[in-house]
């Protein structure tokens, strides 16, 4: 995830409930998104529905899908809304940012 407001508080939401925390370069393609998941065992990826770079669209959501395919340990793809355009959609792994920390701040988990 590109640095955004969200990747602080999940830098230090991870670090506060004792959990590893692996940042990964938002230039890399989906295999070596997966095998830096893989090597931690990884069971969320948190990631953008994309941004730009340099005017060009940088697709995050595509390449978390690409790499999510890839890692069989991956539970969650946790999705923050940035470019507001419209992605594939995993019902049952992918969930949107704003919706899971609304979840977190009515006290359901």
């Amino acid at each position: 995830m590109p640095m955004l407001p969200e990747t602080v508080v999940a830098t230090l939401a991870v670090s506060k409930i004792g959990a590893i925390f692996t940042p990964i370069f938002s230039g890399y393609g989906g295999a070596a998104v997966a095998s830096r998941l893989n090597d931690c065992g990884a069971k969320a990826l948190i990631t953008t529905d994309g941004f730009y770079r340099a005017g060009k669209l940088v697709p995050m959501k595509e390449t978390a899908d690409e790499a999510a395919a890839q890692s069989p340990d991956l539970e969650h793809v946790i999705v923050a809304r940035r470019t507001r355009r419209d992605v594939a959609w995993a019902e049952g792994r992918d969930l949107w940012w704003d919706e899971v920390i609304t979840l977190g701040e009515n006290g359901n988990t």
